[in-house]
């Protein structure tokens, strides 16, 4: 996921007020990632939410690598939707996405404007 703005990450207790403070006003973008345990991580920290796209490309492209894979966006709000879409027919070649609104609890957490690229890996 790249998440669009810090406030939900601050108000459920993921992120102290001083550090959402310091992102909001630098700017910062985290991506969040699923790790093997099932936990969400902080992959990764990026200063604009065009490079954060494109950032979740790059982590995408590396993940896929070699793998026969269906690709899906999921996301919490429209703006950023489909400007996500051209970037990943763009850096990807990716034609074929399948598209889910996020769930309301996944949703609480990450905030508006929050998107993630995954894959069923198919080998």
């Amino acid at each position: 996921f790249a998440v669009d703005s810090l406030e939900c990450l601050v108000k459920n207790g993921r992120l102290s007020g001083a550090a959402g403070f310091l992102g909001k006003y630098l700017k910062i973008k985290p991506l969040l990632g699923l790790c093997e345990d099932g936990s969400i991580q902080a992959i990764e920290k990026i200063r604009t939410t065009k490079k954060a796209l494109e950032a979740v490309c790059d982590h995408f492209k590396e993940y896929t690598k070699g793998h026969k894979f269906e690709a899906y966006i999921i996301y919490t709000g429209d703006e950023l939707k489909d400007f996500f879409v051209e970037t990943i027919k763009e850096k990807l070649g990716l034609e074929n996405l399948v598209e889910f609104p996020c769930s309301p609890v996944v949703g609480c957490h990450v905030g508006a404007n929050a998107i993630g690229l995954g894959c069923f890996l198919k080998d």
